[in-house]
């Protein structure tokens, strides 16, 4: 069994990440002042190199062929310094002259002096500079700056955890209101006065959320009620059908009607029952199994046969025209025709023809079916499809459960389609768009 993914804070991360950052920052500005300490030191030992080469250019130059006098100004020079050392070598690598300390850290500048002598062409002159001090404050700059970068990014991460706290308090707010909220109080919704506008967007989302599932809290539990209503009605019909029988001797004339009563109540639980249940297939996601249907002209005059011969002391007249071939699922289809073309029949007015319209779209296929009567109100087109919906409230209408809608829409949906529902003018045209299905076989 896998376990929960950890969890992690928010404020802690954005805290850690504004820590890094900082450090990044901080230690970007000391290594730049780092290196513009060295650059300066290095630049003040290149110069000091370059006036002690000039100068004993000069004393070179002014002592012309006097070698002890070239040797005394240089002791002059360079004796008793500690910061720079001088080394003469010959032409075949003698040491001529020698003063002053070695040291670890130095930085050497070679060069040629000539005509230093009446017998000496040229000497190499090398002088040595003693750095040392310099790459100790280097190295104290270092120590400096980088306990300077810990201790800023310490002080400036506890600044920003406690600016991140705070500025996360709206969110601990939004949850103590979403704690508060139950089944009864979906209609406050959240307040989102004193947020941020960055959480508005979030609790207006939030509150259409909470529209939306208000509305199927109300559908829930009115579709809960409309069930009982429907079960009770033909469940205490048989009851006192019943308990009439029971009550004295009855012909087999009477006990046969009572039973066929019964059976016609139980034949309607069994629709009613097997209709939810097919509702509830479709609710979990259940797609359509398509096969390739060659001519749906022809699945639509099927249906249309079965009810001309049904209605056939009406006489009515069902009309099929459009075509189209797909892959669909011809047992569902017929399924919601012939809801269509039951609900057309019970409501259109006596002996008006009906019209079954199959119409080629682009992505898929319109099927409607078109009848004459009274025009339906806008209220009754948006609802009409809902679960125990009816539009009237006659006799004949309570004869039927208020699902034969409800399915046209699951099957639609099935097909990865929708319904369709117009009325103007006395016509009434009701039915789906399916959905062609994709290359890969997905409904």
């Amino acid at each position: 069994m896998t376990g929960s993914p950890p969890r992690w804070s928010l404020g802690g991360r954005l805290s850690r990440w504004f820590a890094l950052t900082t450090f990044v920052g901080l230690a970007a500005v000391c290594a730049a002042v780092y290196l513009e300490a060295e650059a300066h030191l290095r630049d003040r030992q290149s110069d000091l190199l370059n006036q002690y080469q000039q100068t004993l250019r000069y004393l070179a130059s002014e002592s012309g062929e006097n070698w002890d006098m070239f040797i005394h100004k240089l002791d002059d020079l360079v004796r008793g310094r500690t910061d720079v050392s001088l080394e003469l070598l010959s032409s075949d690598g003698n040491q001529l002259y020698h003063v002053g300390t070695t040291s670890v850290f130095t930085l050497n500048r070679r060069f040629r002096l000539e005509n230093v002598g009446p017998s000496i062409r040229y000497v190499e002159a090398m002088i040595s500079l003693d750095v040392a001090p310099d790459q100790l404050l280097l190295d104290h700059l270092i120590v400096v700056l980088t306990l300077g970068a810990l201790v800023g990014t310490a002080s400036i991460s506890a600044i920003g955890y406690a600016l991140v706290k705070k500025g996360l308090a709206p969110v601990g707010g939004l949850g103590r209101q979403i704690s508060q909220l139950t089944a009864s109080k979906l209609d406050d919704g959240m307040d989102g006065s004193n947020q941020p506008t960055e959480l508005q967007p979030l609790v207006e989302q939030f509150n259409e959320l909470l529209l939306r599932l208000r509305a199927a809290y109300e559908q829930l539990k009115g579709f809960n009620a409309d069930v009982a209503h429907e079960l009770r009605t033909p469940l205490t019909l048989m009851a006192a059908n019943s308990q009439l029988i029971l009550r004295g001797a009855h012909s087999t004339e009477e006990f046969r009607d009572a039973i066929e009563s019964n059976l016609e109540d139980l034949n309607r639980l069994s629709s009613i029952i097997g209709d939810m249940l097919f509702l509830a297939q479709a609710d979990r996601g259940v797609r359509a199994r398509r096969i390739w249907v060659e001519s749906l002209h022809g699945l639509c005059q099927t249906v249309a046969d079965y009810h001309v011969e049904a209605y056939e002391n009406e006489r009515r007249r069902i009309y099929v025209t459009g075509d189209a071939a797909g892959h669909y699922d011809a047992s569902l289809l017929k399924r919601a025709l012939s809801n269509l073309v039951e609900n057309a029949l019970r409501y259109s007015k006596p002996n008006s023809p009906i019209e079954i319209s199959i119409s080629r779209q682009a992505a898929g296929v319109d099927v409607c079916v078109q009848s004459l009567g009274e025009t339906l109100t806008q209220d009754v087109l948006t609802h009409m499809f809902e679960r125990f919906y009816r539009a009237s409230d006659d006799v004949g209408a309570n004869r039927h459960h208020g699902l034969g809608l409800s399915i046209v829409a699951a099957i639609a949906a099935m097909h990865s389609g929708k319904t369709i529902a117009t009325s103007e003018h006395c016509i009434t045209r009701i039915g789906f768009f399916i959905q062609d299905a994709r290359p890969d076989g997905i409904s």
